[in-house]
């Protein structure tokens, strides 16, 4: 109520009714990290140990200490994926050795990419080009097998009852200062949000008039942040687009915090022109992409201080800062405005 009463009082913001959106009981976070455990006992049989993985889950300490086959709160392709990955991972030596941790990112249009987290005594091995050569080709088997596989929809979702098959998957590598990446350069997945926003004809005519369906296309990296529930993403990105459409005023629109552009791609349309502030950057490269894959031009990314544009224009000062290429920095991670 705090908050409401200071946007509308203050800022003069016209807002729509709020509402509680309900996530699905299920099945609903898209991204997830999960501690291994590898085990290794006598075989009765023969002379080779047998060896088995666990999953885990981190207690209030910190600590992967729970053993899981299921996680209930994950996507249902992470959760189908998991007893697969599980069998492929325990055939392959090189790829369950000093493996610490997975880490799951998955989208709603069918794309997956996990990421392998080693011991830091993995790194000696991953400096051999044979050895991380092997590891790659292991990779591409695994990605070749779980392809195969038929992956249930979550709940709540157009067709959850239908099942389907992953429609890229990917697999990272990571120890302490190495990185391989199968396929090469697969880095990030693309989603695909399907949302009701106001048309354009309806900006300041009112809230709650007529809608258009449309689709959001984005590239979320590995090791960037995203909204890991796209459902309530989905329903957030409706609802500021109501507020954006009603309030926009011909003025233009300066995002803070911007990430890849998630809320970018459903607010442009709304205003003349938007200045999107983002320190990380390769999530300033994301939304790059992601403005492009989504047709929007009227976007420009400045990869600096949030907190510093605030400053500044708390002072009342003026930006004027020269076009840079993104990954070029004052030193300090961020672009050098003139102010």
């Amino acid at each position: 109520n705090d908050v409401m009463n200071l946007l509308t009082s203050e800022a003069c913001v016209i807002l729509p009714e709020v509402e509680s959106i309900r996530s699905p009981n299920r099945h609903f976070r898209q991204r997830c990290r999960l501690g291994v455990l590898i085990t290794s006992t006598p075989s009765s049989s023969s002379s080779i140990d047998e060896v088995d993985m666990m999953y885990l889950m981190w207690n209030e300490e910190g600590i992967p200490s729970r053993i899981v086959h299921q996680f209930p709160l994950a996507s249902s392709m992470i959760n189908d994926l998991l007893l697969p990955l599980k069998t492929q991972l325990l055939l392959k030596p090189l790829l369950y050795k000093h493996l610490s941790a997975i880490h799951f990112l998955i989208t709603l249009s069918g794309e997956a990419l996990i990421t392998l987290v080693y011991e830091g005594s993995k790194t000696t091995e991953f400096q051999d080009h044979n050895i991380s050569q092997e590891w790659c080709n292991l990779c591409e088997n695994v990605i070749e097998s779980l392809l195969q596989i038929e992956i249930s929809r979550d709940e709540g979702y157009e067709h959850e009852h239908e099942p389907t098959k992953i429609r890229a998957l990917s697999i990272i590598g990571s120890t302490k200062g190495i990185r391989l990446v199968v396929p090469e350069n697969a880095t990030s997945v693309q989603e695909e949000l399907h949302v009701k926003l106001p048309t354009i004809n309806n900006v300041n005519s009112g809230i709650g008039t007529s809608t258009e369906d449309v689709i959001l296309y984005y590239r979320f990296p590995f090791d960037g942040f995203s909204n890991p529930n796209a459902h309530v993403n989905s329903r957030c990105l409706e609802w500021l687009s109501q507020v954006a459409a009603y309030n926009s005023n011909g003025e233009d629109l300066l995002e803070l915090y911007c990430g890849a552009g998630n809320h970018t791609c459903a607010l442009s349309k709304y205003f003349p022109k938007v200045l999107c502030v983002e320190l990380n950057k390769s999530l300033c490269i994301c939304a790059e992409k992601n403005l492009i894959l989504n047709n929007i031009t009227n976007v420009k990314v400045l990869p600096m201080h949030s907190e510093k544009i605030a400053r500044q224009l708390k002072k009342n000062k003026r930006f004027i800062w020269k076009e840079k290429k993104i990954g070029k920095s004052n030193g300090k991670g961020e672009s050098e405005p003139e102010s």
